[in-house]
């Protein structure tokens, strides 16, 4: 039915069209099937750069991993339906009952003793850092060290059912992103291989095991490679290959905007036919409005508008 739905909204999309308009769809990430779940935050534990307080019983993965996760989600979702007219309000509680995966964690873990954690999904790894997290016992200068013995351990993760490497590679922010924006980035990240998936949860059924592995049935997980398509009558009808950050750059240069000469990506040229490209030169222009931010406040009204659509997109209550 989802399928249906979509094909007829982008049909009506395309009726809608004249020759110059242009239509783009892209996701930031795509899809893989997953038979396993790697439980991180066990993994450190067992290698010993994670500790878990003592008396404590982590919840197991089927109490709070999945639930815990979708929760604040759940509950935005609720308000917006009314979902006290169909549900008791004890049966509402309930839901309210499960913590998400960052308060458990919070709660458990012995931020005494812990150097490395995962509070992030996907493979997002940060340090416990002296000066930086609020009870920080890892230096700065012990970081590079840390990161080498965690990407080895991790990268020797063997599948006992297949004997093939769980752990594609491991990479330290600054390899990724640029330093200018790596406050906040997580310090260290995993790129796992296709069939796995990344738990951040603590798990009484896993931990102080062996078993960092739980076999679930779910469909699949997000994958690196998304989807990108585009539509028109200067559009390429031939494929080609496409980053996310090269949609931006892009976009601005079929409306005829110059692009900041600091933005991430290119144009992708060869996705446009050869006549628009010889019409229409491709324009940078400094990237002033970085160097002197607006001093123009946004109205009560604009802030109204962003907060109702934030709100109905699910992003905040």
């Amino acid at each position: 039915m989802i399928y249906r739905l979509l094909d007829d909204i982008l049909g009506d999309a395309i009726d809608r069209m004249d020759d110059d308009t242009v239509l783009w769809i892209a996701s930031d990430h795509g899809f893989s099937g997953v038979t396993k779940v790697f439980h991180i935050n066990n993994f450190l534990n067992q290698i010993g750069l994670l500790h878990v307080r003592s008396g404590k019983t982590p919840a197991s993965p089927g109490e709070r991993s999945l639930l815990g996760t979708i929760t604040p989600g759940l509950l935005r979702f609720s308000k917006r339906i009314n979902l006290k007219r169909f549900l008791p309000e004890s049966a509402v509680n309930y839901i309210k009952g499960f913590l998400p995966v960052k308060q458990v964690l919070e709660q458990n873990v012995d931020w005494n003793k812990t150097k490395v954690f995962a509070m992030a999904p996907y493979g997002c790894m940060s340090v416990n850092l002296k000066g930086r997290e609020p009870n920080g016992i890892v230096e700065e200068k012990d970081v590079p060290g840390l990161f080498a013995r965690l990407k080895k351990e991790l990268l020797a993760i063997k599948d006992a059912d297949t004997g093939k490497g769980v752990v594609k590679d491991v990479f330290r922010s600054e390899q990724l992103y640029p330093s200018s924006v790596c406050e906040g980035v997580p310090d260290f990240l995993i790129d796992i291989n296709e069939g796995y998936s990344i738990n951040i949860t603590l798990g009484q059924s896993v931990i102080g095991t062996k078993n960092m592995f739980e076999s679930r049935k779910i469909s699949g997980d997000h994958n690196v490679n998304g989807m990108f398509a585009a539509y028109g009558s200067i559009i390429n009808r031939e494929r080609f290959d496409a980053k996310i950050y090269d949609i931006t750059p892009t976009i601005l240069y079929l409306m005829g905007s110059a692009i900041p000469e600091d933005t991430d990506g290119r144009v992708l040229t060869e996705a446009i036919t050869d006549e628009f490209v010889k019409r229409n030169q491709i324009r940078l222009e400094e990237a002033g409005y970085l160097k002197q931010p607006s001093k123009k406040a946004l109205s009560e009204e604009e802030q109204a508008t962003i907060a109702k659509q934030l709100k109905n997109l699910g992003y905040i209550d």
